[in-house]
């Protein structure tokens, strides 16, 4: 049985975690920042699209954010890690390449399709 007070913990941490007030951490999960803050207080039950919300916007595993695992998968990014992979999943599939060569000609990619 899933714990919902296990749930708010696991959002309240994994939002601190992330370093954003909680009006960032809303916007980035598309709730808005009343619901949040009851979801993170316990005074709302996460429904199934909240928690998939959250796992979605920073790429973290539901079953962290359930209680289920202790550890979250994948790893947790910093606020510059997951501003960086925003951009790199926005880039179009020419600009993708152009910076795969500009890495091997760095000497810093280790890349095979």
């Amino acid at each position: 049985m899933i714990d919902m007070d296990a749930i708010s913990q696991r959002i309240m941490e994994f939002r601190e975690y992330t370093q954003l007030s909680i009006t960032d951490f809303s916007k980035q999960c598309s709730i808005e920042e009343d619901k949040m803050r009851k979801l993170e207080n316990g005074r709302l039950k996460a429904k199934l699209i909240d928690v998939v919300s959250i796992s979605r916007a920073f790429n973290v595993s539901t079953d962290y954010l359930l209680g289920i695992d202790k550890v979250p998968h994948p790893i947790i990014h910093t606020n510059e890690e997951h501003a960086l992979w925003s951009k790199l999943e926005s880039l179009t599939p020419d600009e993708m390449e152009q910076l795969i060569k500009a890495f091997e000609e760095e000497g810093i990619a280790d890349y095979e399709e």
